[in-house]
C-alpha cells in the first residue's frame, strides 16, 4: 500500500511567522495536536505539537506573540514521499519514535500526514502492537 492511499489531507498548518497562540488555538479547533509548518512556497520547514507549546512556549513563559519558527522543529524533520510504501512511514516512525510524519514530494512541498492511527486501521494487529510499543516507549522516557 502506498503513503498517499492513507495519508490525510489536506493537512492544517500554519507559516512559520504565526503566532504560537494562534497555533494553539488551530489546534484546539481542529482538534490536533501537530501542525506542519511551511514557507510562503508551500514547502515544509518544521512541525509544532502540543508537547512543543507546553514545554517551550508555557514552561518557559515566552510571551504568546512569539513566532512559530522559534519553537518548532526544524531540524532533523522525520518524512515520507506520496509513492513510499506503507513499510517506509512504518520504519522511519520506528526508528525515530514518532507518531506522526509528514508527507512531502520530492520539492518539499506538504502533501499530507501519516499518523499512527492512520497505519494501525491498514496493518495487522502485531504490526500496529509493535510500532505503538516503539513509538510510545520515546513519550514514556
Amino acid at each position: 500500500m502506498k503513503i498517499s492511499e492513507i495519508m490525510k489531507t489536506p493537512v492544517h498548518c500554519v507559516l512559520e511567522d504565526e503566532r504560537v497562540d494562534r497555533c494553539a488555538q488551530l489546534m484546539r479547533d481542529q482538534g490536533v495536536g501537530f501542525l506542519p509548518v511551511v514557507d510562503g512556497f508551500n514547502h515544509l520547514a518544521g512541525i509544532v505539537t502540543d508537547r512543543d507549546l507546553a514545554i517551550r512556549v508555557l514552561a518557559e513563559a515566552r510571551d504568546p506573540a512569539t513566532p512559530v519558527c522559534d519553537v518548532m522543529t526544524g531540524s532533523r524533520l522525520v518524512t515520507c514521499a506520496p509513492g513510499d510504501d506503507l513499510s517506509v512511514a512504518e520504519s522511519r516512525m520506528a526508528r525515530h519514535k514518532v507518531s506522526r510524519i509528514a508527507v512531502v514530494d520530492e520539492l518539499g512541498h506538504l502533501e499530507g500526514v501519516v499518523s499512527l492511527s492512520d497505519i494501525s486501521q491498514q496493518t495487522d494487529v502485531v504490526n500496529a502492537g509493535l510500532l505503538l510499543s516503539v513509538v510510545s516507549h520515546r513519550e514514556a522516557t
